[in-house]
């Protein structure tokens, strides 16, 4: 249904009464019943007859719904896998040669479980994700993919979805000299391998050492760019819908 025009649902029993059962429900949300949720979604999305147009529209509005689900997933996924190694990383933890200790891994095993409660219920939104990267990657950088030029009103929104989608899922980014924005732990890949630096609020953003392997020359740096990977202040890591970026 997502990319189906919605009818109206106040007549679908006179064209069928046995699809127009499904659409009866009592429940609600903040108050409103699903009757009036579908009247003021057809108000902002306008179309009750099938077209090219109607479908775009509709799909712009599930894709942005499913770019803000998907950011709060990752958000709140974030949280717990933050909390539960801080857990285990901190002093209490430690329960001598004994390894871990009890309290440390109840706690432990309950950030664990609210990350599989997540996992279970909103998982689906990482192949939505991978599924927007395999079709940006695949319409920009494969020239064997025609289907902009052959469907172009099809799938040229289509793309624009995809990349509107990502960018609920991109971290915040800065690049080589410029000002920090949020204390904390950066990651890059460049330099040809994976590193991680701990920055500070208003410094400057460091360049990346370059990978030398085993090399006994002196230490070569470059430019990067940076990706905010833990906030001090637990804020949030990715852009969402906020726009912010450096």
């Amino acid at each position: 249904m997502a990319g189906v025009p919605f009818p109206d649902l106040q007549t679908l029993d006179q064209t069928d009464t046995d699809v127009a059962a499904y659409f009866i429900m009592q429940d609600k949300v903040k108050n409103k019943s699903v009757a009036q949720w579908t009247k003021l979604y057809q108000q902002a999305v306008p179309f009750n007859a099938v077209s090219i147009g109607a479908q775009n529209r509709h799909l712009d509005s599930y894709i942005e719904w499913l770019g803000r689900q998907y950011y709060q997933y990752r958000c709140e996924c974030m949280k717990y896998e933050k909390q539960r190694g801080d857990i285990l990383a901190s002093a209490d933890a430690s329960a001598g040669l004994l390894g871990i200790s009890p309290q440390a891994k109840e706690t432990s095993r309950h950030y664990q479980n609210e990350l599989d409660v997540l996992h279970k219920n909103w998982g689906w939104l990482d192949d939505v994700h991978d599924a927007a990267i395999r079709m940006k990657n695949s319409m920009e950088n494969n020239p064997n993919d025609k289907r902009i030029q052959i469907v172009p009103d099809i799938y040229r929104p289509a793309l624009r979805r995809a990349r509107r989608f990502l960018d609920y899922a991109q971290r915040i980014q800065c690049r080589t000299g410029d000002k920090c924005p949020h204390s904390g732990q950066w990651a890059t890949l460049a330099g040809g391998h994976q590193q991680f630096v701990y920055v500070r609020e208003g410094d400057s953003m460091p360049e990346a050492k370059v990978n030398t392997s085993g090399s006994f020359s002196p230490d070569r740096f470059t430019s990067a760019s940076w990706s905010l990977m833990v906030r001090d202040d637990d804020g949030s890591v990715f852009v969402g819908a906020t726009g912010e970026n450096h």
